[in-house]
């Protein structure tokens, strides 16, 4: 059944804990809210005390996704990339099924209420998680800061990999794509006044003295590189590189998806993980030079506008914007203040050649 004025029977919440749920505050996790809602059940699947109630969900996941990462990397004899030696648990991960769950100070409800119903897709039903502490032990502060590590643990950066997040638009929300090994920054091959003007812009940016200037002066602590030129110049490799180097998530946006709006694009921006390299690939494919739209999709040229400003967004983010024709792109697009530094990217030169002929050949005798 559906109950009106809350979403649970308080009387079955007691027999199940056997306490009077009156001395407990409550929060519901919005089904919307599958980040969350898979944090949440994962570690009260890891964590909860309660064995004699305990069921599971187990999902599937990318390889590598929502590990907890503390397995050793291996050395560089191990054969990690061979499907025989790959750990198959890796392709799943466990969550809370269906219960009540005792974790920390808390007790987790996971249930459905009501009838199956049908939809466009397949038979639904509503699902209803709910987190409960007493008031004694900080009710509805303590739910919210368990929460919110939660979310701050899930973005935290690791030393030996970096994370690729998507913007999934139906659900409005950064889905974890996989966990990526970190590309030594040397390992890219590109003209070393290039790189290094690169790495020294961001490296200054993100020095709290910068910081603490934009913000004393009221600008939006963000920074907006464009990488143009040819495809296959190196592009995506520096971005790979720059996420290792500096400590950061990659998130992909399709800005080119007939469902992307302006306030789609205002949520992936506003609610983008922390310490992340936001990458808007092919800036150029969306509008020409008059602003004109080249496919059909809801974005306005405004819109995208005010995401780049950082209107509303977390501070410290990076924007990296790519496309294989700069000379396309509007000039309010890519006006000063709106994109800081402007990298070309060009065939290879003999500087690149030695570099990683180098690379694969250390041992070489000088010619």
């Amino acid at each position: 059944m559906y109950y009106s004025h809350c979403p649970f029977d308080p009387r079955e919440v007691e027999e199940l804990i056997g306490e009077d749920v009156s001395a407990y505050e409550y929060a519901e996790i919005p089904s919307n809210e599958c980040k969350l809602t898979s944090l949440v059940l994962a570690y009260v699947a890891n964590k909860s005390s309660n064995n004699a109630r305990r069921s599971y969900a187990i999902a599937q996941t990318n390889k590598d996704n929502d590990s907890d990462d503390d397995e050793d990397m291996g050395s560089e004899d191990d054969e990690w990339h061979t499907p025989a030696a790959e750990d198959e648990c890796s392709r799943t991960k466990i969550l809370a099924g269906k219960g009540c769950f005792a974790v920390d100070d808390m007790f987790v409800l996971y249930q459905t209420v009501g009838k199956p119903c049908g939809t466009d897709c397949a038979v639904d039903q509503k699902h209803v998680l709910l987190v409960f502490c007493p008031t004694a032990k900080g009710g509805i502060a303590t739910i919210q800061a368990f929460c919110t590590r939660l979310i701050i643990d899930s973005e935290r950066a690791d030393p030996r990999r970096y994370s690729i997040y998507r913007w999934h638009l139906e659900h409005r929300y950064w889905r974890l794509d996989s966990r990526v090994p970190v590309r030594p920054i040397e390992s890219i091959v590109l003209p070393a006044a290039m790189k290094n003007k690169v790495l020294g812009d961001v490296e200054d940016f993100l020095s709290p003295e910068t910081r603490a200037f934009y913000l004393r002066h009221g600008i939006p602590y963000r920074r907006s590189l464009l990488f143009y030129g040819q495809p296959g110049a190196g592009k995506s490799s520096l971005i790979a590189g720059l996420a290792g180097k500096f400590g950061r998530n990659v998130c992909y946006v399709s800005i080119c998806d007939e469902k992307m709006s302006d306030d789609a694009l205002k949520d992936a921006v506003n609610r983008v993980p922390s310490r992340s390299i936001i990458v808007l690939e092919d800036i150029d494919s969306l509008f020409d030079k008059k602003r004109g739209k080249k496919n059909d999709t809801p974005l306005t040229f405004s819109g995208l506008l005010n995401a780049l400003d950082g209107i509303g967004a977390a501070i410290g983010q990076l924007f990296v914007m790519t496309t294989n024709e700069a000379h396309n792109l509007d000039a309010a697009l890519v006006r000063h203040g709106r994109v800081d530094l402007s990298v070309e990217f060009n065939s290879c030169v003999p500087e690149q050649a030695e570099l990683m002929f180098a690379n694969f050949y250390p041992d070489a005798p000088e010619p």
